[in-house]
């Protein structure tokens, strides 16, 4: 899924076709060169962030579901529980 949305995001600056070659009528050719560069790797970069944010999210419900399917809990699974509790806090701020 991540590297989809990274394709469907860098797909617009790959393909540099010309639309006279595909057969498709342009009225006007457009401008598709990046404007703002810095903005692209800031864009970039907070995907990049959601995605680690999302696996680190995806770990931490796998751990809670498969400590919580036990019987008994003991004091370290308490306390893990608690500190998962606290990194999905400090995933959220933003």
């Amino acid at each position: 899924m991540i590297i989809a949305l990274m394709f469907s995001v860098l797909w617009p600056f790959i393909s540099k076709q010309d639309p006279a070659q595909t057969g498709i009528a342009v009225e006007s050719k457009k401008d598709y060169s990046i404007q703002n560069p810095p903005a692209v790797a800031k864009g970039l970069n907070s995907i990049s962030r959601a995605a680690g944010d999302l696996k680190r999210i995806i770990t931490i419900r796998e751990r809670v579901d498969s400590v919580l399917n036990k019987k008994m809990l003991s004091q370290a699974d308490s306390v893990f529980l608690e500190n998962a509790l606290l990194e999905l806090k400090l995933i959220q701020q933003p």
